[in-house]
């Protein structure tokens, strides 16, 4: 798991439906082959395009700004020790205060999101797995002085699955991502710390 810097729990969950425009990138990178249904499609490599808005709040006061965020999977790779590989890179004209970008690994039994491909599999760090159910999971911070932590959460939403990472130690911010049939749909990012800041793209609850 990529802990970032200070996240919180975003939910993922209602919304207007989005699937945002496609364009395949790189058609040589590999498949998702022998993964499951769940989030197979993540490990395609892709460009992804959607509508987004920017939420900001401080002092009373809202601003709101409409644009685009486009995800491109690439670095698709088989793994070693089993599954697949998968680089997220979701960037905008906006500003993004948290995102799903990252590294995620895909097995049989489930989806990781990790700083080092080639890290074990903690299961306490699994953000989805083969067969998905809805949760959550918590994990104390290690410092007996500071109260901190980071959460991970799965609910279904639109006939796929919505998944919030986030954690909190001071400040809070954190993102989340929401699949269905396997494929990337829509995600949020969100920080909190003097100002309140989201960003939300595609299929996602406000």
């Amino acid at each position: 798991m990529k802990p970032g810097l200070l996240l919180f729990l975003v939910a993922c969950g209602g919304g207007a439906a989005s699937t945002g425009t496609s364009n395949t990138a790189d058609p040589g990178t590999g498949a998702s082959g022998g993964l499951p249904a769940a989030y197979a499609s993540l490990f395609e490599a892709k460009t992804l395009t959607f509508p987004a808005e920017l939420v900001v709040s401080m002092d009373g006061q809202t601003d709101k700004s409409t644009g685009t965020v486009t995800c491109v999977i690439s670095n698709v790779a088989d793994r070693a020790e089993g599954g697949k590989t998968a680089q997220l890179d979701c960037t905008s004209e906006l500003e993004m205060p948290a995102s799903p970008s990252g590294t995620f690994v895909g097995t049989a039994d489930g989806l990781w999101h990790l700083d080092d491909p080639a890290a074990a599999l903690d299961p306490k760090y699994r953000l989805l797995g083969a067969t998905p159910a809805a949760g959550k999971t918590e994990i104390k911070g290690q410092d007996p002085d500071m109260e901190s932590g980071e959460m991970i959460s799965v609910e279904a939403h639109a006939g796929g699955w919505c998944i919030a990472y986030g954690a909190w130690g001071g400040d809070e911010g954190g993102w989340s991502m929401c699949l269905k049939d396997g494929a990337l749909v829509g995600g949020s990012g969100f920080f909190a710390g003097g100002s309140t800041r989201d960003v939300f793209f595609g299929e996602v609850k406000r």
